[in-house]
């Protein structure tokens, strides 16, 4: 911290032991929950930030299922006052507020695989702040030519599995992690939003949800 300004961490809490509490916190310097905002025990909280405005908190939730039909992505005020709550297909893991106010969010997408199996793929859903969505980038339309039997698990549908996303407003780019590739990705919003394969090997993206 500088100039007594403290340092606080926004994130999501479920505890592993019974009552389950789940939900966005903050916390401070030591660690201490200085804020929390329940949400069901049935749902996790995947990722969370405060507001450009910093009046509030953006947190997503979903099922801890393998294929998420859908999800919400969720804006509560900091003294809590109220919430805004949007269904969203497919959010799961992570997402990123955008210069424009706008939520890029990771979203499933699930193509046939063939006649009797379905595989379960990434694309990035811009979300505006009426909770409308538009489709800016999916895997099927961008790797079309990886195969499908590239999958940790070949008993799950999961096939891409992203797990983070990332924006940099110095490149007005996004960067994506995909487990199941061990890869992470470059995508130019302003060009062709055709994706760059990076060496993983070198990168490190920090991503968590405390278990208590």
């Amino acid at each position: 911290a500088e100039d007594g300004i403290r340092d606080y961490k926004v994130t999501g809490v479920q505890t592993c032991a019974l009552p389950i509490l789940t939900g966005p916190i903050i916390l401070d310097e030591a660690g201490n929950i200085v804020w929390w905002w329940p949400d069901s025990p049935d749902l996790i909280t995947t990722a969370s930030l405060i507001s450009a405005d910093r009046q509030a908190i953006w947190y997503s939730t979903n099922p801890q299922t393998t294929v998420v039909e859908t999800g919400e992505l969720v804006r509560v005020a900091l003294d809590g006052s109220g919430e805004q709550r949007f269904e969203i297909p497919g959010i799961h893991h992570d997402f990123v507020e955008m210069p424009d106010g706008t939520m890029t969010m990771l979203s499933q997408d699930t193509r046939p695989k063939d006649d009797v199996a379905a595989a379960v793929g990434d694309r990035l859903l811009n979300v505006a702040a009426d909770g409308t969505y538009t489709e800016v980038w999916n895997i099927f339309d961008d790797w079309s030519e990886i195969s499908w039997d590239i999958t940790r698990d070949p008993t799950s549908p999961n096939w891409s599995h992203a797990n983070v996303l990332h924006y940099s407003e110095d490149e007005d780019a996004w960067y994506m992690s995909f487990r199941n590739f061990e890869s992470i990705v470059k995508i130019d919003r302003e060009r062709d939003r055709k994706s760059t394969r990076l060496n993983s090997s070198h990168l490190v993206i920090s991503y968590a949800v405390f278990c208590l």
